[in-house]
């Protein structure tokens, strides 16, 4: 009974954490990406998915470097230029709502006419919707599986220009490659493809073309090959390389949920040598924040809900928590919104109380709970105010409370 008591007061302590001032600048080696790709709406004038807007929403929760979207941001079939405007013009101001830089891949629905193509050049920068970037010492590669008369293939100078950007990555830490069409296909046989179904649904147009691109890919250190274009979540490996289909950004599914038809984004962490892909589904978490005066002394509020897994499987890193608040010095607390005897209840179901309780332990645990970012920052329109930034950990199955608080009203 005693070891249990000390057990829990421990406990409490994990949860009551609170910090003042800056996190240290985030390593160069340690960064994080998040892929998403099949936004586009069913059909012309369609709606957008509530799913796609809520996982635009969860984006900017996480905070990532950067983001990359694999293609089809827009319905684009048929369209006359006029309509395409308008369709790149609502896609466009819902994606100007994410706080980080988002990186386009071209999709067949993005580049079905010389006008649409014309469109996502203006937004990539990029004339033939190709092109790499470096970043954290990696390499980012961007290709155009949609390149009129080259459809579901890399060739020509396009294949040229790979080959050579490739060679001069060879000694970056990661080489990560983005298209819309997959190499692998969930949906259709492994074969020559030409006249069976339409062009504009095929993958790579035939085997040869396929394995062409293969044995290029092969012959570097591919860290990871991630595409859409089918709307379903698939990974597959071929000589040792991941390749993952993440099609399910908000377009209608290609196949059941059981075989991996329902909404998703990827989220890819490195740290350092280590790389990890988590799959995340649209509402596994919410954030509710608000502002709160008393006595004439604001605070910031956030009640943070994470049901994507267990407490430590599930932890999703959230550093896009932000408050604006009068101008001033805060400090940041981080503790759970539930009772004590809600918290012992969890920690029996999720076995975190064993008879392990190794200072170690505690000190592993404890780490969990101090914010990852801290930020106070002068507003960018206004000297009364400031922006507060605050990141944490958000584990799974329990809600965590977070308070900004001015320091001198802080327990």
């Amino acid at each position: 009974m005693k070891k249990f008591v000390v057990l829990l007061f421990v406990m409490i302590l994990l949860f009551s954490f609170s910090v003042t001032g800056q996190a240290t600048d985030i390593n160069s080696d340690n960064y994080r990406f998040i892929v998403i790709s099949d936004t586009r709406p069913s059909f012309t004038g369609a709606p957008f998915s509530p799913a796609y807007m809520k996982i635009l929403e969860e984006i900017n929760w996480i905070n990532p470097d950067f983001v990359i979207h694999t293609g089809d941001l827009i319905f684009g079939y048929g369209e006359s230029g006029e309509i395409l405007r308008d369709d790149y013009g609502r896609a466009l101001e819902l994606l100007s709502m994410v706080n980080p830089k988002i990186y386009y891949v071209p999709g067949n629905h993005d580049y079905q006419s010389p006008e649409a193509a014309d469109y996502f050049a203006q937004l990539s920068g990029y004339k033939d919707g190709y092109y790499s970037f470096d970043a954290h010492g990696a390499t980012f590669i961007i290709l155009n599986t949609d390149i009129p008369g080259q459809l579901g293939q890399i060739t020509g100078e396009q294949r040229e220009w790979l080959e050579k950007t490739l060679l001069n990555a060879k000694d970056s830490k990661a080489i990560f490659v983005f298209m819309h069409r997959p190499v692998f296909s969930f949906l259709l046989p492994d074969e020559d493809q030409r006249g069976d179904i339409p062009e504009s649904d095929c993958n790579f147009i035939s085997k040869k073309a396929k394995n062409d691109f293969l044995d290029l890919l092969t012959k570097y250190p591919i860290t990871a090959v991630i595409a859409g274009h089918e709307h379903l979540f698939y990974y597959t490996e071929y000589k040792g390389i991941p390749f993952y289909t993440i099609g399910g950004g908000g377009a209608t599914f290609s196949t059941s949920p059981e075989k991996g038809g329902f909404f998703h984004y990827l989220i890819v962490n490195v740290h350092n040598d280590n790389i990890s892909y988590k799959i995340m589904e649209p509402y596994h978490f919410s954030v509710d924040t608000k502002v709160i005066t008393e006595n004439g002394v604001s605070r910031g509020e956030a009640l943070i809900h994470n049901i994507d897994g267990e407490l430590q499987s599930g932890l999703i890193q959230l550093n896009g928590i932000k408050f604006t608040l009068p101008k001033g010095d805060y400090t940041v607390k981080i503790e759970p919104a539930v009772t004590t005897e809600q918290l012992v209840k969890v920690r029996e179901a999720t076995g975190l109380l064993k008879e392990s309780t190794s200072l170690g332990t505690f000190s592993q645990l404890l780490k969990l709970f101090e914010p990852t970012f801290f930020k106070v920052e002068p507003h960018p329109q206004n000297d009364q105010v400031v922006s507060v930034s605050v990141g944490v950990n958000a584990l799974g199955s329990l809600p965590i409370r977070v308070t900004v608080q001015p320091k001198d009203s802080s327990e």
